[in-house]
């Protein structure tokens, strides 16, 4: 029997690991959401709290980048500090290897400057759904006072009335609604083009440079010595053409044919 398999449901079908993950997941994921809603601003529309919450979570991943990849390039200042005083082999392979941080580093900082501009096209959607809280608000008010009245005067000549004006605002908010509707999708599609190539290209360029770093990692003779005898290092050449080679495969490197979708 499948390591997956947990016990049958009340269906009779068999429930996994990953059914109780997905519950799991969900039942936190609300919980959290509800958290952090309340703790915005209390003066915002209701309407804006979801991708204002979402806007700021996206802001906490992008500051989060932006550190890892600065540390990482402190990171390898002290590598190659460190390695100098253990041998020529050490030195110089982790010269090599603070010089491969480096280019990870340098391709993590181009990650942060296109998460930047998918951050801000969302930005945009959120500019495009603030103009349609007044409209909202006439909706909601109006909905209100009809329950309000209907429940108190049920035959109040009153309720007509606001039938109308609601009538009349559904209309008058229609064009606008339409509109922002499209702006959402073209902008939220560019977004995640632009979210997804981008990590998609972090990805493949620091898959390039993990290879050439294992290259420089395997010229580390790791085969214990006696006391007395010495070590002798052959890999600089190696080493130096390594570098070289990882410069060219990222220089070369192209997106996938936007026809041809990536599978990851």
């Amino acid at each position: 029997m499948s390591n997956l398999t947990v016990t049958p449901s009340s269906e009779g079908r068999q429930t996994t690991i990953f059914d109780t993950f997905k519950t799991f997941t969900k039942d936190n994921l609300s919980h959290e959401v509800r958290r952090n809603l309340s703790r915005l601003d209390p003066r915002l529309p209701e309407d804006l709290k979801n991708i204002t919450l979402y806007l700021k979570e996206e802001k906490n991943v992008l500051t989060s980048l932006q550190n890892a990849a600065n540390e990482r390039r402190e990171a390898s200042k002290y590598i190659y500090v460190w390695g100098r005083d253990h041998g020529e082999d050490i030195a110089d392979i982790t010269e090599k290897l603070a010089d491969i941080l480096t280019k990870i580093s340098d391709v993590e900082i181009v990650l942060t400057e296109k998460y930047e501009h998918y951050r801000n096209i969302i930005k945009e959607i959120r500019a495009a759904e603030e103009r349609l809280i007044v409209h909202k608000e006439r909706k909601r008010k109006i909905n209100d006072e009809i329950n309000k009245i209907a429940k108190s005067h049920p035959k109040s000549p009153r309720i007509p009335e606001l039938e109308a004006d609601l009538k009349m605002v559904n209309h008058d908010s229609l064009a606008d609604e339409t509109e922002v509707g499209n702006i959402i999708r073209k902008k939220f599609r560019e977004a995640m083009a632009i979210h997804l190539n981008a990590t998609f290209e972090a990805s493949e360029k620091i898959a390039i440079i993990s290879g050439f770093g294992w290259d420089l990692v395997e010229q580390i003779d790791s085969i214990p010595i006696k006391s007395g005898e010495s070590r002798e290092y052959k890999g600089r050449e190696m080493t130096v053409q390594a570098i070289k080679d990882c410069q060219i495969a990222l220089h070369r490197w192209q997106p996938s044919s936007s026809e041809i979708r990536p599978l990851l």
